[in-house]
């Protein structure tokens, strides 16, 4: 908003000075509204930190999430004694029990594949994934 005030100086016509003088003056509308504004866009900016910090704990639990699964894939299945038992019921020769108990203990991945196995078939099972490359 712009004010003018407008003064006027001598006693006759003739000499008469006029004086305009030009003031800007903001209303009180206009700073109320900027100053909403402004709180509006501080909370704005405080609800997109607040996410940001959501979404960054969220990718941490994620992370520590990924690797207690990570460690639990690692982890055999059942207790080595059992693994040993395994062998047994299946009838592998004494010669390859060392062999094949070392191959199941080192690759739990296997392990969980011959569990999963029939009974009846584990044996050929077995042969065939410590012949595999």
């Amino acid at each position: 908003m712009v004010k003018a005030n407008i003064h006027s100086y001598g006693s006759s016509n003739k000499q008469r000075i006029v004086v305009v003088e030009f003031k800007k003056v903001a209303s009180n509308q206009h700073n109320e509204q900027r100053l909403k504004n402004n709180e509006d866009m501080e909370q704005i900016m405080g609800a997109i930190q607040d996410v940001a910090l959501a979404m960054r704990e969220g990718n941490s639990a994620l992370r520590e999430g990924n690797l207690i699964f990570e460690r639990s894939l690692a982890r055999l299945p059942i207790p080595e004694q059992d693994v040993f038992h395994l062998l047994d019921e299946i009838g592998i020769d004494s010669r390859l029990r060392m062999r094949a108990y070392l191959y199941l203990i080192k690759n739990p991945d296997m392990l969980r594949a011959f569990i999963g196995y029939p009974v009846e078939e584990r044996k050929e099972l077995l042969f065939t994934m410590m012949s595999s490359p």
